[in-house]
């Protein structure tokens, strides 16, 4: 009875709805074979797509890592070709010491072979000074990565706004809790900042009432002319010491605070033994500075006194002298050879001016001083050689780096061209399928749609 239905036909809309998925699957495949990739769209594999995209990610990063370890081997040539003509130039002025400390010549000799040795000396000290890659100077101390000087703060330095240190006084029942903040300011024996004032301050107290009830001298260093981003250590100093109502001061604590954690740690003190008059104690830090400055650049430091309870009565902490030593390092040339933050690694180029080498001023006039030229031009030959083998060193690491990013891109592009690449066989045999599959269900249509006319034989 079905097939004399008239206003709906069954068997037309379940054809139809065969043709159309036929239809939608060869539209699929028209487009990936047109397109050469299995995963055309998002929707034709969630998860694979979602992989792939990651893998063309590492493999563009490894491509760029690849681009960047050929501009470091480049930079590192350059910096070779530089370190092997101021060699050259040591070795020529090895041979006139070597001609100057031998009495076959003579002190007229001596003045003509100085006039080429300053003459080289001047090479050398161009050459480190112009030679670079894009602009950036490779040899001129900035990228040594070499332990600085240190910087003082200290109360001596009371002619310098930017080093000496300001004093408060922190009045707290526990003065490990409280940040840093102003207080009442100390005031020095003479006006702040003098530039006539050579004098320490005086001594100025903290007491400490009982074990537990604490109070401190905290310190507020101001570093403005130095770059705090290249520490290396720093030394809290304080001098100091006295007695009062018959106890003397025992465990001086000393602190610096860390801003990342927000609160103050020891770093060293005197828990051993009592302070005497005029005793200094010291404490050095040299990992994760930065933590230690503040927004402006300020570092603060405090001390105090923990007296004993058994000690009795009240004991002062009479601060004479405090300081601060920072020490920072020479900057590093840093090379990318990852694709991911800290996938890195730090060059260093020595400094080669002839300050640094040690040979200013060389002179063979005289035997004696061209003998001495032999020990200085030694060492400064070291120190050149030393920054060859580093930058050759280098040179493999970046190769190494070069030749790792090659392999991860192959084997990255392999596994996302099986995710993604279409395989045109299996995908065509597909397709071949659907069109005949198309046609027939087309027929089918046709078929189907006729089967209603056989209610107008019932009309006749």
């Amino acid at each position: 009875m079905g097939a004399y239905v008239l206003n709906t036909n069954n068997v037309a809309f379940q054809t139809r709805n065969a043709f159309d998925r036929v239809q939608k699957r060869m539209t699929d495949s028209v487009r990936k074979l047109a397109s050469g990739t299995r995963i055309d769209l998002a929707r034709d594999d969630a998860s694979g797509s979602a992989l792939v995209t990651k893998l063309s990610q590492q493999i563009r990063g490894h491509q760029q890592s690849s681009a960047n370890m050929q501009d470091t081997i480049t930079l590192l040539r350059v910096a070779e070709g530089g370190l092997s003509l101021i060699n050259e130039s040591l070795l020529r002025l090895r041979e006139l010491s070597l001609r100057a400390a031998t009495d076959t010549a003579t002190d007229n000799d001596r003045k003509l072979m100085q006039i080429e040795v300053n003459e080289i000396l001047h090479g050398i000290s161009r050459e480190a000074d112009q030679i670079d890659y894009n602009k950036v100077k490779l040899f001129n101390g900035r990228f040594n990565g070499e332990e600085g000087a240190n910087h003082a703060m200290n109360s001596n330095h009371i002619n310098s706004g930017s080093v000496r240190p300001n004093y408060y006084f922190v009045d707290s029942a526990d003065p490990t809790a409280t940040a840093p903040s102003f207080g009442g300011e100390i005031e020095f024996t003479v006006a702040q900042y003098d530039a006539t004032a050579t004098d320490d301050l005086d001594s100025v107290t903290a007491t400490t009432a009982t074990a537990g009830n604490n109070q401190a001298m905290r310190f507020q260093f101001q570093p403005n002319d130095l770059d705090l981003t290249k520490l290396s250590s720093m030394t809290f100093e304080v001098n100091g010491g006295t007695s009062a109502n018959g106890a003397t001061p025992d465990n001086l604590v000393m602190q610096l605070y860390d801003f990342t954690a927000g609160a103050w740690v020891t770093i060293g003190g005197n828990s051993t033994g009592t302070i005497t008059d005029q005793t200094s104690v010291s404490a050095t830090v040299n990992t994760n500075m930065d933590r230690f400055v503040d927004a402006s650049g300020d570092i603060w430091g405090q001390a105090f006194v923990a007296t004993d309870a058994a000690g009795g009565g009240s004991s002062q902490l009479s601060v004479d002298y405090v300081e601060l030593k920072v020490s920072t390092r020479g900057e590093s040339l840093f090379f990318q050879f990852g694709d991911d933050k800290g996938e890195n690694f730090a060059v260093t180029l020595p400094d080669v001016s002839v300050g640094a080498l040690g040979i200013a001023g060389l002179s063979v006039i005289g035997r004696t001083n061209a003998e001495n030229s032999l020990d200085l031009l030694t060492a400064a030959s070291r120190r050149v050689v030393g920054g060859l083998m580093r930058i050759g060193a280098f040179e493999q690491r970046a190769k190494a780096s070069d030749n790792a990013a090659h392999i991860m891109i192959l084997n990255e592009s392999n596994m996302r061209s099986k995710l993604e690449d279409l395989n045109y066989a299996q995908e065509l045999m597909v397709f071949s399928a659907d069109q005949v599959i198309a046609q027939s269900a087309q027929s089918a249509l046709a078929q189907a749609n006729l089967a209603p006319q056989g209610i107008l034989q019932l009309l006749a």
